[in-house]
């Protein structure tokens, strides 16, 4: 249903007026310029996450065009956060920051969570212990906590069966609470 994503914003915002709710976290869908999330005039703060090769169809091909699309939430007077992105995706989101007349573009990983966390995946392990406190069933070897797509793609290939595994990496990938970073893997994104 191609107006789904459209209609449930709209019932957000419906829902937060009813409310009278003060503020809100609001996440977009694939983001960007013509994200239907992306009619807050004045926001106090916009930020794009890692970015990497998804919904190409419609946000673009390239990391540029995608970093384009994807810094179209950026708004003027707004402060615009981000994370450690490849060089050619910083470069444009920092353009549109300029284009767009943001008050300051800042790289949060840097002021949010400390090296050592980054190093040694806290977040992601508290996550996964919290998980499994919730389904004590599943076998905790099972668990894999891991730093990258690529690394996930490596554990899985790693897998025995009676045909080989074979992995194709599409979309926008999702864990518990987390978006997981495809790149370096390009060619089999698209």
């Amino acid at each position: 249903m191609p107006g789904y994503f459209r209609f449930v914003t709209l019932l957000a915002f419906h829902v937060f007026l009813s409310l009278k709710v003060d503020a809100t976290v609001l996440e977009v869908g694939v983001g960007g310029t013509y994200d239907s999330t992306n009619i807050v005039p004045k926001p106090i703060v916009t930020g794009v996450t890692a970015l990497g090769i998804d919904h190409v169809t419609v946000l673009g091909k390239t990391l540029e065009e995608i970093a384009w699309q994807k810094g179209g939430i950026f708004k003027e007077g707004a402060p615009a956060i981000t994370v450690n992105q490849p060089s050619e995706g910083l470069y444009v989101l920092q353009e549109r920051a300029k284009e767009l007349k943001v008050s300051v573009m800042q790289n949060l990983t840097t002021v949010a969570i400390s090296e050592d966390d980054l190093a040694q995946l806290k977040t992601q392990r508290e996550l996964a212990s919290a998980w499994s406190s919730l389904v004590p069933d599943f076998p905790p070897s099972q668990i894999h906590v891991l730093p990258s797509i690529e690394h996930a793609v490596n554990e899985i290939e790693k897998l025995q069966g009676p045909a080989p595994v074979k992995v194709l990496v599409a979309g926008s990938l999702h864990l518990v609470g987390g978006a997981i970073e495809v790149s370096g893997l390009s060619s089999v994104a698209l």
